[in-house]
């Protein structure tokens, strides 16, 4: 653990020092176990390999005002998240909306367990809380810092929270090299869902970008 921004930050960092460095994000409802499935190949092909549970998530520490929150890097659909009332609606019943709202996530009991934990659901909310506060439902909402780097957008066809139209509109905000990549028949927590799939295009992204930059492109 280490302090940030005055806050513990679960961080695990594996491999060789001087390897090109994959720092893997999770979102909602997750933690950094999310990524268990592809840490080791990436480990193999020479990577070090940086997981850590965002603050409000599993081992982080989880404040609880909003303003605590660094700005999100996923956009959220749940736009139900910003509001007081979230917290109370997706645990009544034993978390009963909680549960239809992760039915068809991999590992929906264990995120539905962590997130009836005292303080974890508000922490856990507040990274969407953070980037899109109330007021930018109904007003401008600021436009995304163009990303330079290359990227890479993968989509599964059985998402119930982002369209496909979301995935590939993130072309226009990368000013880098841009791929994109469908995967059928896979939904929104993809790392789990279709593991191999996940793991051999990151390690072929990966691979191609170290071989841009060698070749000064």
């Amino acid at each position: 653990m280490r302090e940030s921004h005055d806050q513990r930050l679960a961080v695990q960092a594996q491999g060789p020092g001087a390897g090109p460095a994959v720092v893997l994000v999770h979102g909602f409802p997750d933690s950094s176990e999310l990524w268990r499935h592809q840490v080791s190949a990436l480990l193999d092909a020479g990577h070090r390999v940086i997981t850590m549970d965002l603050r409000g998530f599993d081992a982080s520490d989880k404040p609880g005002a909003v303003h605590e929150y660094a700005p999100a890097r996923v956009l959220s659909d749940l736009e139900m998240f910003q509001f007081d009332v979230a917290e109370e609606w997706l645990l009544l019943d034993s978390a009963a909306q909680l549960r239809e709202l992760l039915a068809a996530h991999p590992d929906g009991e264990q995120a539905v367990a962590r997130l009836r934990q005292s303080g974890a659901m508000t922490g856990a909310l507040g990274l969407h809380r953070a980037w899109a506060p109330p007021a930018s439902l109904v007003g401008h909402r600021p436009a995304a810092a163009p990303v330079r780097a290359p990227a890479m957008g993968v989509w599964g066809s059985a998402d119930r929270f982002l369209t496909e139209q979301q995935m590939t509109g993130s072309a226009e905000e990368a000013h880098g090299e841009w791929r994109y990549e469908r995967i059928d028949g896979a939904g929104h927590w993809l790392p789990q869902e279709a593991p191999d799939t996940v793991t051999r295009l990151l390690l072929d992204f990966l691979s191609q970008t170290a071989g841009a930059e060698r070749a000064g492109r």
